[in-house]
């Protein structure tokens, strides 16, 4: 696609939910644009059962109260910024691997983030890559990584809080 994608979900419970079906991947990939998912008042929910990849040339932004995803593998790439905005909790679900590649990543919650992947003692589960800055801040809860092996890079700065 060409230009901005945006998603977007107002209202009473206004959610945006994606989900694969079945044992597919569930796959979103936007060229020369951004992607961006909103709920104003409900939640983003993503499920894949085998795995769930967005692929963005410029920013990948999702804005809820609550964002959930799920998936066998969960991987995200961005060129420039991906960015996770929550005023309630981030959480992060994947059986197997979790992976972010971007030059810039901030996680913001106002309540809890977690990361949940699983890994073995030679794959990581987790798997953190940035040019830029790597910034996890939840101002109200608790920052929490869980899985056997964590990889976690940052040419300038990696923080969480």
């Amino acid at each position: 696609a060409v230009g901005e994608i945006s998603f977007s979900a107002a209202g009473d419970g206004g959610s945006v939910f994606l989900s694969s079906g079945g044992e597919q991947l569930f796959s979103l990939l936007a060229t020369e644009t951004s992607l961006f998912f909103e709920a104003e008042q409900g939640e983003i929910d993503f499920e894949g059962t085998e795995g769930f990849f967005a692929t963005v040339s410029e920013s990948n932004t999702y804005n809820a109260p609550c964002i959930n995803i799920e998936g066998g593998s969960v991987k995200y790439d961005a060129q420039t910024l991906i960015d996770f905005k929550s005023d309630e909790e981030i959480a992060f679900d994947s059986d197997v691997e979790f992976t972010v590649d971007a030059s810039t990543i901030n996680f913001a919650a106002d309540s809890a983030f977690s990361i949940s992947a699983g890994g073995t003692g030679v794959s990581p589960g987790i798997t953190i890559d940035s040019v830029g800055d790597v910034v996890y801040d939840s101002a109200n809860g608790e920052v929490s990584f869980n899985a056997t092996n964590i990889l976690a890079t940052a040419v300038d700065l990696f923080n969480y809080d």
